[in-house]
Formats: C-alpha cells, structure tokens, sequence
C-alpha cells in the first residue's frame, strides 16, 4: 500500500514523478534490450532532473526502494507498463 502524508518538515511543497517503462512502445523498436534501455534512459532522466532542481534552488530525491505492485495498482498501469522509480521534487521553506 501506498501512502502519502507529510514527508519532511524541511519541504514547504512537494511533487512526485512516477517513472513507467511501456513495452508495448519500445520493445518493436528495441527487441530484447528495450527494458534495458528505457532502464537506462530513465537514469538519465533523473540526473538531469536533478541538476535542474538544483539549478532553480529546489531539493529532489529519487526513490527507488518501494513496493513496485503497489505503485503499479496505485497507478492503474496495463500489463505492458512497469514502474521503475520515482522522484520527489520540493520547495524548502524559507526561516
């Protein structure tokens, strides 16, 4: 199950990014290496993504350890999708 509430007292704001894998886009292009790359693809998403949010003064944080099943109901993925990791991005508050 998954919940959300009040993950730190230091973020003002908060976001989530759900990053989904489609096989049913990528592997008639890429065959038997099309996981492995949306895998790889998806890291270089997230790097960037967090070079960006430190660019604008936001904090971000990429979570991978959670139960993929349940952000897989969470959010009504297909058979063809899989959910690979998920970032945070947040304001900090200002003291």
């Amino acid at each position: 199950e998954i919940q959300l509430g009040d993950w730190s007292s230091d973020v003002c704001s908060s976001d989530l990014l759900f990053m989904v894998y489609n096989s049913a886009i990528a592997t008639p292009k890429y065959g038997d290496r099309a996981y492995f790359y949306g895998i790889l693809d998806a890291g270089i998403l997230a790097g960037t993504l967090t070079q960006m949010a430190a660019a604008l003064g936001l904090g971000s944080c990429c979570i991978g350890e959670m139960k993929a099943s349940a952000a897989e109901t969470y959010l009504t993925l297909r058979p063809e999708q899989k959910y690979l990791f998920c970032m945070e991005f947040g304001v900090p508050c200002q003291t």
